[in-house]
Formats: structure tokens, C-alpha cells, sequence
């Protein structure tokens, strides 16, 4: 299954650079190097990358817990809807303009 993402993954990048990229420069153009200003955004995300695998723990538990918030809405539906002294489902006001 992997290797078929994988090759199919790599049809669609051929594919794209055939579309997009083929015929932008003339025959024979010279291309030029790529400054050093231009190597930053690389930079920035390469280091992102590596500093994820360093602190995979923290990030890891910080996700954790992301999930569990996500998973038991009760809390945050306390907070938007402020403390109830009954239980019963209210219906939401849905009344139209005036």
C-alpha cells in the first residue's frame, strides 16, 4: 500500500513538472544560482523539522492533551454557556429580523 502511495506520488510530481515547468525558459537559457536570502525560508523549515524530533515528548503531550479537550467539550461548553443550575437542553433563540 506504501509503495503504491509512493509511486503514484511520484507520477503526479513528474506529471505536475511536466505541466507547469516545461517551456518556462527558452532552450539554451542560462539559470541562475539561488541567493542566500532565498535559502532562509528552508532554513526555517528544516530546523522546524528537526526541532520536532528533538522535542517529540512535549510536543507529543501537548497534542495529548489538545485531544482530550477536543474529545470532552464540557468544560468549554461550561465556559461559552456560563454555569446552569438544570440539566435540560435548551433550544437556541433562532428568531428572525424583525
Amino acid at each position: 500500500m506504501l509503495g503504491s502511495g509512493l509511486l503514484t506520488l511520484i507520477a503526479f510530481v513528474r506529471a505536475g513538472f511536466a505541466l507547469f515547468w516545461a517551456g518556462a525558459e527558452p532552450p539554451g537559457a542560462v539559470q541562475e544560482a539561488v541567493r542566500p536570502r532565498e535559502w532562509i525560508p528552508v532554513a526555517i523549515l528544516v530546523s522546524c523539522s528537526i526541532l520536532m524530533v528533538i522535542a517529540a515528548a512535549p510536543l507529543k503531550d501537548h497534542l495529548d492533551r489538545t485531544a482530550a479537550q477536543i474529545a470532552a467539550p464540557a468544560d468549554y461548553v461550561a465556559a461559552v454557556l456560563g454555569p446552569t443550575t438544570d440539566r435540560t437542553p435548551r433550544a437556541l433563540d433562532r428568531q428572525g429580523p424583525p
